[in-house]
């Protein structure tokens, strides 16, 4: 049947019932529907093809996709995964130049704490096992922080990549350049090893001024209140202890 602007195949007359039909409008529609209900879409609007199909989530590779846009099949986890089977490219074409081709966000309005995250799940049926994300620490600015999380008893921040560029583990405000800071009622190593067996490399920590100042590499011991002692040295004093 067809009437107006719809043409299709269906149980009635006009087909708004079950069928598979053809409406012209914006956008266009190839539409199957039950009951009154359309379940599938298929069109062009202004150029773009689409997809929707039953609530409006997106299959690709999946009859049931349980988010807005599902690429596999869906696990028992967070809807929305796929198997460890798929592979994805996404990419465009822009010599010499940045190509943003996956871009995550957050789309309410400019608050303080608002995170955009891609999060990474390593079985169906878990929950998110690791997070990356960016914080926003200042809405005039637009300064933002790296966060790196993982999973142990529940999701715990391991390193921040802060605004200015101070990189912090164990800490979400890295006073320095680094900043590591442990909690433990027990001992604290940090290690530089070189495992090479063969008993010729080195293992090596430098602290450098390219100033040359006067006393100008130190390393420092301090308390949680004040500083306890110093070494220090340049090329004219050698090396100090104070």
């Amino acid at each position: 049947p067809a009437t107006a602007n719809i043409w299709g195949i269906s149980n009635d007359y006009p087909a708004t019932s079950y069928g598979i039909t053809y409406v012209e409008g914006t956008p266009d529609e190839i539409r199957i529907q039950g009951g009154g209900t359309v379940n599938h879409r298929f069109g062009m609007d202004t150029g773009n093809a689409y997809l929707a199909i039953a609530s409006g989530n997106v299959g690709i590779g999946t009859t049931s996709p349980a988010a807005k846009l599902q690429i596999g099949t869906s696990s028992t986890g967070d809807a929305g995964n796929s198997d460890n089977s798929l592979n994805v490219r996404i990419g465009a074409s822009n010599a010499g130049s940045i190509v943003y081709g996956l871009t995550l966000t957050n789309t309410g309005t400019a608050t303080v704490s608002n995170e955009s995250a891609l999060s990474f799940v390593v079985a169906g049926n878990y929950s998110a096992t690791a997070v990356i994300s960016t914080i926003l620490r200042n809405t005039s600015t637009a300064a933002s922080d790296i966060v790196f999380k993982n999973y142990n008893s529940g999701m715990n921040e391991r390193m921040r990549i802060q605004y200015d560029g101070n990189v912090g583990i164990g800490t979400t405000s890295p006073a320095g350049a680094l900043d590591i800071q442990i909690n433990s009622s027990g001992d604290i190593l940090n290690r530089t090893w070189n495992t090479n067996t063969a008993g010729t490399g080195k293992s090596q920590l430098r602290i450098a001024n390219s100033g040359n100042n006067t006393l100008g590499s130190q390393l420092q011991f301090t308390d949680n209140n004040y500083y306890v002692s110093t070494i220090t040295g340049d090329r004219t004093n050698g090396m100090i202890f104070y």
